[in-house]
């Protein structure tokens, strides 16, 4: 009788464990299924955001480019005249004119070398573009810039660069504004993180990798998932 008693016993302490280990697991699964979705909706609202903060950005930069290129300017004070206008009127911390031997003017009078910046190399090449976050020369602070080459008969005769510091996103993508405790990055396919909300981490597979025991593995996962699109 008591062994009997023990083996319903075990039995019961056996389903009782089953019992608890399969509501954990879908527990783990539900909770899983609910952060993801909550991410993906993060995700999708900054998507949205930066789409339309930077479409915006690329759209001025490219108008007040085009004004240049339409304006018969001969000297660098009406240059930085119309650059002053277009600086109240726009969005951005700092408008700055870029002549094609690589100096970028600001309206203060400051000056700088931009040759060895990628948007120069663009402008050169008749091309817009929106730079990853770099180090400004002129603040010393994270910014984004945007750049559209001035066309004037064909050929590239300078080009217009607006700066949007970080600080700028990180007051449009604010925990308040999504509604959410997490700290937010944007990201880039290697890693490189282009905009933060808080302090700036090192690179981000660097970051896994340093916490993580295994051989990089989870590194790897993360990259490939990055590249398919995965969440």
């Amino acid at each position: 009788i008591i062994y009997q008693v023990i083996a319903i016993a075990l039995i019961y302490v056996c389903f009782a464990l089953l019992s608890y280990l399969d509501y954990h697991y879908k527990s783990r699964e539900v909770l899983e299924d609910t952060n993801r979705v909550y991410m993906q909706e993060i995700t999708r609202k900054m998507s949205e955001s930066i789409d339309r903060t930077l479409g915006e950005a690329v759209a001025y930069i490219q108008n007040t480019a085009f004004l240049f290129s339409q304006m018969d300017i001969a000297t660098h004070e009406e240059r930085m005249r119309v650059l002053t206008n277009a600086e109240f009127n726009g969005r951005f911390d700092l408008l700055r004119y870029m002549y094609t031997d690589g100096t970028s003017y600001a309206t203060d009078g400051s000056y700088i070398d931009v040759k060895d910046r990628v948007y120069y190399q663009e402008m050169m090449n008749a091309r817009p573009c929106v730079s990853g976050l770099i180090i400004s020369k002129f603040s010393g602070k994270d910014v984004i810039p945007v750049s559209a080459p001035v066309i004037v008969d064909g050929k590239v005769a300078g080009g217009v660069i607006g700066i949007i510091s970080n600080e700028s996103f990180q007051e449009e993508f604010s925990m308040e504004v999504f509604d959410t405790q997490c700290n937010l990055q944007v990201v880039s396919a290697d890693g490189e993180v282009e905009i933060y909300t808080q302090n700036k981490p090192i690179n981000i597979f660097q970051e896994i990798a340093q916490g993580q025991e295994d051989t990089g593995k989870l590194t790897e996962k993360v990259k490939s998932d990055f590249a398919a699109g995965r969440s």
